[in-house]
């Protein structure tokens, strides 16, 4: 049996539309797969693996440097596998941070999801030596940090609703890096 064959141009032109826009939904959905997990254990050896990094400058998690007048940026790989993106952050005074970023638009509920995961995390990983100080953030979300007296390593995670642009979103933030970043100004 022979397949009927397009006769005139605009049909030859319709068939290759369906076609090629088939071919797109299909290509799609199989790229919006969602992140990978990872175990609490894994979890906790990539933190304890940063924490060990950070007086070396992360210079086994950095991988490619974008380089600018005021920061110098590294890519690097996630340790929440939600994160939009991590990165290794040289400031011009010196320091050095590890910072991983994810938005959730209007969601909040998802950003305390997020939050609250992260901050479970951090403390079965760290364990009793490190205390968490928590505090509100200006736009209504929260701010924790850990912190070790034996060492100069600050873990921090939040969430909070950004203030600049429209519309605005909440946002999660994590960061491992020097104790003097504590005197930066949350949002």
């Amino acid at each position: 049996m022979t397949q009927p064959k397009p006769q005139n141009p605009l049909d030859k032109f319709l068939l290759f539309s369906v076609c090629i826009a088939t071919f797109s939904i299909s290509a799609c959905t199989n790229t919006t797969t969602k992140p990978e997990q990872i175990s609490e254990a894994q979890a906790c050896t990539h933190l304890k693996a940063l924490i060990a990094d950070h007086p070396n400058h992360f210079n086994n998690t950095k991988k490619a440097l974008t380089p600018s007048k005021r920061l110098s940026v590294w890519e690097a790989d996630k340790l929440f596998p939600r994160a939009d993106s991590c990165q290794v952050w040289e400031w011009a005074a010196g320091l050095f941070d590890y910072a991983c970023e994810w938005r959730t638009g209007k969601d909040e509920e998802k950003a305390i999801n997020n939050y609250q995961y992260g901050i479970d995390t951090i403390q079965n990983c760290l364990g009793e030596q490190w205390t968490a100080q928590t505090n509100a953030t200006q736009s209504g979300g929260k701010h924790t940090t850990f912190s070790n007296a034996d060492i100069p390593t600050i873990v921090s995670i939040r969430y909070f609703k950004e203030q600049r642009g429209w519309p605005t979103s909440w946002l999660n933030t994590f960061v491992v890096g020097d104790r003097s970043n504590l005197q930066t100004p949350m949002q």
